[in-house]
């Protein structure tokens, strides 16, 4: 398996498809379909997942129905959203829990965790199984990726 001296071609696959992760990622957190599920600390930085529906657990809620800390949920997803746009973070891999639910695990250099480098077999097949998960459970709105494509070129 190779690991360097990719061609131009799939270099710019890679990050195609990576792009592409975070893009849909972001539109799931923001329609709520996504929501931030827990903190994993590790050497040097930190990571979060991302779980609900979609991916065979429940949404984050407040335990006590309380307002305030719902709309918190929401504002912290609406930030990682936001930040997947600006491609400050990333889709660095899947967690898989118990009872045959995962998370999305999401980290980047804000959060002390490098970019990852990904190894173009490996992420061809995540990539596959991600598009059948999303297209099988959800509906994106291709109007609304374009826009959310659009918006994070100009951020960078």
């Amino acid at each position: 398996m190779r690991k360097h001296n990719l061609t131009n071609r799939e270099q710019h696959m890679i990050r195609a498809i990576i792009r592409e992760i975070d893009l849909v990622t972001a539109v799931l957190l923001v329609t709520g379909q996504l929501t931030i599920s827990r903190v994993v600390i590790a050497p040097g930085g930190f990571s979060l997942t991302v779980s609900g529906p979609l991916t065979g657990s429940e949404r984050l809620e407040s335990k006590t129905g309380s307002n305030a800390v719902n709309a918190l949920i929401d504002v912290i997803d609406l930030l990682l959203a936001v930040l997947l746009i600006q491609d400050k973070i990333n889709v660095h891999g899947v967690f898989i829990t118990f009872g045959g639910s995962f998370s999305l695990a999401i980290s980047g250099p804000i959060f002390g965790r490098p970019k990852i480098e990904p190894i173009m077999p490996f992420l061809l097949k995540n990539y596959d199984d991600f598009c059948s998960i999303v297209s099988t459970y959800f509906n994106v709105d291709q109007n609304l990726l374009e826009v959310f494509t659009k918006e994070g070129e100009k951020w960078r």
